[in-house]
C-alpha cells in the first residue's frame, strides 16, 4: 500500500487566494498610468507567491513498498526502508528522519506531524515483520 502526505487543502486554499490577490494588485499596478517603483515590488510578489503556491502543491512524503520519497523544493529524493534507523518526532520540530549512517533529515511539514511519525514508525514495522 502508497501512503502519501500532503499539505493540508486549507493551506494549498490560502496560498492560491493570496496569490489571486497579489496578482490582481499587480495586473492593477501595471495597467496604471502611474506605474511606481512600488507597481514593480508587487509585481515580483506576484511571481513570489506564484513559486510558493506551486511549491505548496508538489511538495509530499511518500511511503512506497520499500523507499520512502521526498519531493520538496522541485527535488526528489529517495530514502531505502533499510536505511531508515529511526523516526523521531517533537512539537514544533516536526517529524526527523535518523539514518543509519548516522545522519539526521527533517521531512517537510505536510500534515500532522505526529500521525506521520507514527505512519512512518508503522510502514517501517510492516517491512520487518514481511522479512522475518
Amino acid at each position: 500500500m502508497i501512503t502519501v502526505f500532503r499539505r493540508p487543502r486549507r493551506q494549498v486554499a490560502l496560498l492560491a487566494l493570496l496569490f489571486l490577490l497579489v496578482l490582481a494588485l499587480a495586473l492593477g499596478a501595471y495597467r496604471s498610468p502611474r506605474a511606481s517603483i512600488a507597481a514593480y515590488v508587487v509585481m515580483a510578489f506576484a511571481v513570489a507567491s506564484f513559486f510558493g503556491l506551486l511549491e505548496a502543491l508538489l511538495t509530499r512524503v511518500t511511503l512506497d513498498h520499500d523507499e520512502l520519497v521526498i519531493d520538496r523544493n522541485f527535488r526528489r529524493r529517495r530514502i531505502a526502508k533499510g536505511d531508515i534507523a529511526a523516526v523521531s518526532w517533537e512539537r514544533g520540530v516536526g517529524v526527523v528522519l535518523k539514518t543509519t549512517a548516522g545522519a539526521m533529515m527533517k521531512l517537510p511539514d505536510v500534515g500532522d506531524s505526529q500521525s506521520r511519525a507514527n505512519a512512518i514508525r508503522a510502514w517501517l514495522k510492516r517491512g520487518s515483520a514481511d522479512a522475518a
